[in-house]
């Protein structure tokens, strides 16, 4: 079980931070923590928790305004451009040991099970005079304090504060080698994942071994998997003969169907099946288009982000 909120608090008076504690109802997005600590002089912060294909972890605290683009800290990370990709909810829990809203770079006092994690911090939050806010384990209190205050509290718990400029796209090729790969291979290898969910960075789930019964119409709405403009599915699927499960909404129970049982519910909602050679490498370069680009850009562009905090 990780720390709560003051078990962390007492691990900052222990070393001699300086902080503030405010509490306040909960707060899922930066701008509803602004508006809890309206009033209150400092900053708020964007904590991403993401992952790599090797199942490392990566932990960003910085401003709101801060682009951070993955596709290009990937690949200063040497992870490639697409090696980074949110962590699920499973491995937050797993992790930082915190629920989704929670996540600050206060959760790497649960030492142990943070081993996997590297912290980056928006070098903006140096600046002479900024205190900042970041949550104590639970969003339902803000800690305030300033990069001296975390610099403390990384040191405590045995690591190195790092600061990067997260909106640097520097060149990378042969010549010039991705600029935090150095940071990347600090991290301790976790063990292989055997969660059939985390390697495709989405929702948590399980596998199960025999088939459920339920009610016809519990059945037709049952896989909830496609979220995009289709349902992009490894092939391997369509197999003669191949029947494969999936959860129906809650991970307690599994359906058992073929392709052309998840065709049906895929054409019900007004969507097209598409399946995918996803271990295909092709090559990509001015002659050579992305060949999957056309499905994504049919996808309707969400609302713009309202980051979490």
């Amino acid at each position: 079980m990780g720390l709560v909120k003051n078990q962390v608090l007492d691990v900052l008076k222990q070393y001699g931070v300086e902080f503030q504690v405010y509490d306040h109802p909960a707060v899922m997005t930066c701008e509803a923590q602004m508006e809890a600590l309206a009033g209150v002089d400092g900053l708020v912060t964007k904590n991403l928790f993401l992952r790599d294909k090797k199942r490392r972890q990566y932990l960003i605290t910085a401003l709101p305004e801060t682009k951070v683009d993955l596709k290009v800290l990937s690949a200063r990370l040497g992870c490639g451009k697409g090696g980074l990709a949110w962590a699920s909810e499973e491995l937050l829990a797993e992790s930082l040991q915190v629920e989704p809203g929670c996540v600050t770079p206060l959760a790497l006092a649960n030492s142990d099970s943070c081993k996997h994690v590297l912290l980056l911090v928006d070098q903006k939050l140096q600046a002479p005079g900024c205190k900042f806010f970041v949550h104590p384990i639970e969003n339902t209190a803000s800690v305030l304090l300033d990069s001296a205050g975390l610099d403390s509290f990384i040191k405590s718990i045995g690591r190195t504060p790092i600061y990067a400029d997260l909106e640097a796209d520097p060149k990378i090729d042969k010549d010039n080698p991705p600029d935090l790969k150095h940071l990347a291979d600090t991290i301790e290898q976790p063990p292989k994942d055997t969660t059939s969910s985390e390697a495709s960075g989405g929702q948590v789930s399980s596998s199960s071994s025999s088939q459920v019964h339920q009610p016809a119409a519990a059945k037709a709405a049952a896989p909830a998997a496609p979220t995009a403009a289709g349902a992009a599915g490894k092939q391997k699927l369509q197999a003669p003969g191949c029947k494969f499960f999936v959860h129906p909404i809650e991970n307690t129970a599994s359906v058992l169907l073929d392709s052309a049982g998840l065709d049906s519910f895929i054409k019900s909602i007004g969507r097209t099946p598409i399946y995918a050679d996803l271990e295909a490498d092709p090559k990509i370069d001015k002659d050579n288009p992305p060949d999957l680009k056309h499905l994504a850009d049919t996808i309707e562009p969400p609302p713009k982000d309202t980051t979490s905090s």
